[in-house]
């Protein structure tokens, strides 16, 4: 049995210490270690013993050498069972191979054998969360939280699982929460947004959807960020097909009643002139819309071009087509159909 006394057990200190290195050998001539020096050494010796198991540990983590990790940790806890980090790896390579029933045990010994480890606390509750234990789950980040108040990972897997049940208020708290600590964090930006959209706080959601794309422009997560953000009839941000590839750019702005660019246009035609010219063969078709004002509408789609063929002079201008329209876009998003009064449009004629 585990011994939960307070009092320092010296014997089995110094077992432990001899599984990690033979800290004294035998001499006729060996002096007499003082007390407090022999403890100091022990000390010392654990304590590198923890800090090569934690190294090699996370090495195996590190290199997504699950099994090879399992094999060696399995090793480690035959010398030595009571070896906190020891248990809390081998939990970690079953949790990764996907065996949160083999990896429990393990897990639980961890936090056992350094309860105040917020760390193990938090993978313990990712495993009971593997075990659809939904109570003992929460409570083990509410753990992990108590001991470190800052653990990021620990906030967001509360958020994760308020979120999975539909606790939308205690979702967005602990998203913010997260926030506080990391103001980019990707999944609490995009799922703090999910949440509010489930809450039917519309302008905030709004905000939130663009506050995601501000810092993740790119990737699938945006491209579903935009799909939410046209859906509720916001169109600052919108998605193109440039050749083959689904492409997220922000509105395009210009100065009032006129067709100069304003700076902000740029870095979205550069992303589409960057294609552009990895990609010889496209062609696009630029067409302005403004309610009403047919020429002032192709003078915006002519500025776009004029851009692109400075930016990138190389680029043939024959690839760049424009029209101007004097009424509104009319866009779908979800089941909806909008009418964009003044936007701009591109269209790949050929790929």
């Amino acid at each position: 049995m585990r011994n939960n006394s307070h009092i320092l057990d010296i014997s089995f200190y110094v077992a432990k210490a001899a599984n990690c290195h033979s800290f004294m050998e035998e001499s006729s001539g060996m002096h007499i270690v003082k007390f407090h020096h022999l403890i100091l050494s022990i000390f010392l010796i654990l304590y590198g013993c923890e800090v090569g198991t934690r190294l090699q540990g996370q090495s195996y983590l590190d290199r997504e050498k699950y099994s090879e990790g399992v094999d060696a940790f399995r090793e480690k806890l035959k010398q030595n069972s009571f070896d906190p980090a020891a248990n809390y790896y081998m939990g970690r390579y079953l949790l990764a191979l996907n065996q949160p029933e083999k990896a429990y045990p393990y897990l639980k010994e961890a936090v056992a054998l350094d309860f105040k480890n917020a760390d193990y606390h938090f993978w313990l509750g990712v495993c009971h969360h593997g075990l659809n234990n939904l109570k003992k789950e929460r409570q083990s980040y509410h753990r992990a939280i108590a001991y470190n108040k800052r653990h990021v990972d620990a906030h967001l897997y509360l958020g994760h699982s308020y979120l999975e049940h539909a606790q939308w208020e205690k979702a967005l708290n602990a998203y913010d929460r997260v926030l506080d600590l990391q103001g980019e964090h990707a999944q609490a930006l995009y799922n703090r947004a999910l949440a509010l959209n489930q809450m039917h706080r519309i302008p905030e959601e709004i905000a939130a959807w663009k506050q995601y794309l501000s810092y993740y422009p790119e990737g699938q997560w945006a491209l579903q960020a935009v799909d939410h953000l046209n859906v509720r009839g916001d169109f600052d941000y919108r998605t193109f097909l440039i050749g083959d590839l689904s492409v997220i750019l922000e509105k395009i702005r210009f100065e009032p009643a006129s067709g100069f660019l304003l700076e902000s246009a740029q870095p979205s035609l550069d992303a589409m002139g960057s294609i552009m010219t990895r990609n010889k063969k496209i062609r696009i078709k630029i067409e302005g819309y403004l309610t009403g004002d047919k020429t002032l509408a192709k003078r915006r789609a002519e500025s776009i071009k004029s851009y692109i063929i400075r930016k990138y002079p190389e680029m043939n201008s024959r690839r760049l087509e424009v029209s101007g329209i004097g009424k509104p876009e009319k866009v779908k998003a979800g089941w909806k159909y909008f009418d964009l009064e003044d936007s701009v449009n591109f269209i790949t004629i050929q790929k």
